[in-house]
């Protein structure tokens, strides 16, 4: 490189410089009061008179002239491609204009791409991850993080009755049995909570659930109570787990077939010790499962709702997906499927996939953090509860936390006379 044009270039570098500290000025001193300029990312000369927020108004500012003019350029293409069918020689301008206005559009991005990498101060999109915003509301209550359980409406102390406190399952309510009439939940920024009302000193039966919510402090009437025992639970409103299977037949913890004793197997025995080994056994041996994922429960807790909750007759032992087709992706072997249209012999011509309602559900995996509520909802109950009955896994004896690898509806049958109808899912922390 020569000196003269080493010279020329730092002179030229030079100038540029100049010309945008003369433009500042005029810009600061002669038009701030007399031009309205629009507001690019925030920035407007006329209120921001500092030289750096000008500099980037000026990069922002060419930035977005750029692009349109490629976009103008590409328009006016479209228009000679459109009448090249009149004059011929139009078609290969079009062409050569698309292929200048690609061009530049990959130029413009360039360097948009190589300043904003050296000063990211100056681009317009920040990709830097947003800040993590804590689901839980700050405190600003003196009592305890916990469930309240009051005897009064509107959780409110009459005289000297006071709230019965606890922050974890209440087998046995005393004195307060069959005499609760509200419910106060207190969250702190690590902690929130999900409970269920129970009718009997087991928790199962007649339920009620009191969901979490973004409030630090909530209150919820019980217009009728009838509340002899509660299950509370830390409640996970961005859960991480897998998901939880259903399976129509018995899912018992069997050597494994054709795993090898792989991740999650006990090699002594050759048997699953996971709740994913035994989730990838059952899948093939299960005789048809559908498996509700955590993104389900997750899209189920941002359209707010405390869980997932479904009616068992309208899921279908489908996999990971549901179909109202009757038969796609069906995991129950055909001959198996429901029948649903016969011949005049009597033999079956058209056979649909089973749902999980009535008691097609015969095993439960738990993968993940979770507690499953098969529920029975009476047409009588309210559509919020509470419902006529209620049960949760896992049981308290269940202590790998896997669920019941086999069910049996006894108790709610000799109860109530029917079997579960609808599943809730809510995620917690254990």
């Amino acid at each position: 490189m020569t000196k003269k044009y080493k010279k020329f270039n730092f002179l030229g570098i030079n100038k540029i410089f100049l010309c945008a500290i003369f433009f500042y000025l005029l810009a600061n001193k002669v038009l701030a009061t007399e031009i309205t300029y629009p507001t690019l990312s925030g920035i407007n000369p006329s209120s921001n008179p500092s030289l750096p927020s000008f500099v980037k108004y000026l990069f922002l500012f060419g930035t977005f002239l750029g692009f349109f003019a490629v976009f103008a350029s590409l328009v006016v293409a479209g228009a000679m491609w459109f009448l090249s069918s009149v004059n011929g020689g139009l078609l290969a301008k079009a062409k050569d204009r698309v292929y200048g206005s690609m061009a530049g559009l990959l130029i413009l991005f360039l360097l948009y791409l190589i300043v904003t990498t050296l000063s990211p101060s100056l681009g317009v999109f920040n990709t830097n991850s947003l800040p993590s915003v804590s689901p839980y509301p700050s405190p600003n209550s003196t009592q305890p993080s916990g469930v309240y359980f009051y005897n009064s409406n509107n959780c409110s102390t009459t005289g000297s009755s006071q709230p019965q406190y606890d922050n974890s399952n209440v087998a046995d309510f005393g004195a307060f049995k069959n005499n609760i009439s509200s419910v106060e939940t207190v969250q702190d920024p690590n902690t929130m909570y999900a409970t269920v009302l129970y009718d009997t000193v087991n928790l199962e039966g007649k339920c009620q659930i009191i969901s979490p919510t973004n409030k630090i402090q909530s209150c919820q009437n019980e217009t009728s109570p009838f509340a002899n025992s509660a299950a509370i639970f830390k409640y996970n409103p961005a859960p991480t787990g897998d998901g939880v299977y259903f399976y129509r037949k018995d899912c018992f913890n069997t050597p494994i077939q054709n795993l090898n004793c792989g991740a999650g197997a006990n090699t002594n025995i050759c048997q699953c010790s996971t709740a994913e080994c035994l989730a990838s056994e059952c899948n093939a041996n299960g005789g048809g499962y559908y498996e509700i994922t955590n993104s389900d429960i997750l899209d189920s807790i941002k359209n707010g709702n405390a869980g997932y909750m479904a009616s068992l007759d309208s899921l279908k032992f489908t996999g990971t997906s549901n179909s109202t087709n009757c038969t796609a992706n069906c995991t129950v072997p055909k001959n198996d499927q429901d029948c649903t249209s016969y011949d005049v012999n009597g033999k079956c011509t058209q056979r649909c996939c089973p749902s999980l309602g009535g008691q097609n559900i015969s095993s439960v995996v738990i993968n993940g953090d979770y507690i499953v509520l098969f529920i029975y909802k009476d047409s009588n109950d309210a559509s919020g509860g509470p419902w006529t009955y209620c049960q949760a896994f896992p049981a308290a004896n269940d202590i790998n936390g896997i669920g019941p690898l086999k069910l049996n509806w006894q108790t709610i049958r000799n109860r109530v006379g029917q079997v579960p109808n609808y599943v809730e899912i809510i995620p917690i922390i254990k």
